[in-house]
């Protein structure tokens, strides 16, 4: 079969005479797969119509997972989905914070960027900061130092978990116990 200037060559049995019998035609894929050579998949027909349905399903799960029923809708929580997502692998938020901002995503439309800056749940992770912090409580926490120094490992969470009180909660705890690491190592 012919189009234009160029000719086509369908693979896989389809012998048409002429690209009206194609009817409907969606390509799926292009790739190179040699010199002037392109490789196309594609559905035609009822093939497209099928294809087209099964987009229309998934989109529909995916509104009614994000429980909204605007198709525009689901772009958008999509994108502040993503944003949580971004916010947690770089240590922005901790886990505990992406889960409530997830839930909370489902029920209702925010910014969750604006929305963690506003409410000031950013996660600290100024590794200076988090390190005066441990001073300051293993200055304050003297039984749990001599517990440590006796052997009891369990001291240090003592530790930890005072300096988690001291930043509310909001301390990086990977990076608490990289330094409370160094610390113990001091000790």
């Amino acid at each position: 079969v012919s189009m234009g200037d160029y000719s086509i060559e369908f693979c896989g049995g389809t012998h048409l005479k002429n690209t009206a019998e194609a009817g409907l035609f969606k390509l799926l894929s292009e790739s190179g797969v040699a010199a002037g050579t392109r490789r196309i998949e594609a559905v035609t027909g009822e093939g497209v119509l099928s294809y087209i349905k099964e987009k229309d399903s998934l989109i529909e799960k995916t509104a009614a997972a994000l429980r909204t029923n605007l198709l525009g809708e689901i772009d958008k929580k999509a994108e502040s989905l993503a944003a949580v997502a971004q916010m947690q692998g770089t240590q922005k938020i901790n886990s505990s914070t992406a889960k409530k901002l997830v839930k909370e995503l489902i029920e209702s439309d925010f910014d969750p960027v604006k929305y963690v800056e506003d409410n000031d749940l950013e996660q600290i992770n100024d590794r200076e900061l988090l390190s005066k912090l441990i001073d300051r409580a293993i200055s304050e926490n003297p039984k749990s130092v001599e517990d440590y120094k006796a052997g009891k490992q369990s001291a240090l969470k003592a530790i930890i978990g005072k300096v988690m009180a001291q930043t509310g909660g909001k301390g990086n705890p990977v990076v608490i116990n990289e330094l409370m690491d160094e610390f113990a190592s001091k000790l």
